[in-house]
């Protein structure tokens, strides 16, 4: 065969590339649930192999399912903007037309990936009516915090200009909207992924915790990563250092903060009441 009919091995690289990125991500998020069902003592049902041949069809259903929205939503924002040109001759507020369509596209998107988290959990009896609406909610708040960090920066300029300390109002603004939607993710996660019923407000205490401590790591490792200690200690090895650092920092964050979500919930939340009862037997 010519070389042009032989599968060239970059094909095969992207394919078991892929491949290997998928079954990885559903082992992770399949990890995360088991842990969270740990530290809540909740019992799976069923036998161990159906439950671990379950789990991990779920996860990579799941994973493959966000991975094909994503890229829709990527497509979908790609042809908006190439027929940005034609909107705007047509339409004497193109611009706003446009910017108006790109959100639409991109709310719903973003409602429908939450939805498909929400539905596809195993052991859940959610209705899709409670589904499309903590979806939309959560959809909501991600598109408001892009928003918001796209007229942050459109109004640098501006803030610079305006006032003696704008680059530093600017940054703290900045770091106030992650840090809500840092928040926001870790609380929705805390919330949705145990196979036990919990309320928003047990969340929020564990949720605030992990993304103060997440964000606290992150700036403290990129200190030692542009301290160059990492390249002068351990040579061409600091990299892959740094990310098993980094791995270990996380998980660890993740799982305390999970830790105090289910303390704050049985001593002050909606689980009060079953710590009053352990106690008094």
């Amino acid at each position: 065969k010519s070389a042009s009919e032989k599968p060239s091995g970059g094909t095969w690289a992207a394919v078991i590339g892929i491949i290997t990125l998928l079954v990885s991500a559903s082992g992770v998020f399949g990890e995360i649930q088991q842990s969270l069902n740990m530290i809540w003592k909740v019992e799976a049902q069923g036998s161990s192999l159906s439950r671990l041949v379950r789990a991990r069809a779920v996860s990579l259903g799941l994973v493959t399912a966000l991975g094909f929205m994503l890229l829709v939503s990527l497509v979908a924002s790609a042809a908006i903007s190439a027929l940005g040109n034609l909107i705007n001759a047509q339409l004497p507020f193109g611009t706003l037309v446009l910017a108006v369509i790109n959100a639409i596209v991109s709310f719903v998107l973003l409602a429908a990936i939450f939805a498909a988290i929400f539905k596809i959990l195993p052991d859940r009896t959610l209705e899709w009516r409670d589904v499309w609406i903590g979806a939309v909610v959560l959809g909501f708040m991600l598109l408001v915090s892009l928003v918001a960090s796209a007229a942050i920066s459109a109004l640098g300029n501006l803030i610079n200009a305006q006032l003696p300390f704008g680059t530093l109002v600017l940054a703290v603004i900045n770091a106030v909207v992650s840090f809500v939607l840092l928040a926001a993710i870790f609380a929705a996660i805390f919330k949705i992924l145990p196979d036990r019923t919990l309320e928003w407000r047990d969340v929020w205490i564990g949720a605030v915790v992990t993304a103060a401590l997440f964000t606290l790591g992150k700036s403290l490792i990129g200190w030692y990563i542009g301290s160059r200690a990492v390249a002068a200690s351990y040579g061409a090895a600091g990299g892959l250092l740094v990310i098993l650092l980094w791995a270990y920092y996380s998980a660890e964050i993740f799982l305390f903060g999970a830790e105090i979500t289910r303390a704050y919930s049985i001593r002050h939340g909606s689980r009060s009441d079953l710590d009053a009862v352990l106690h008094s037997a």
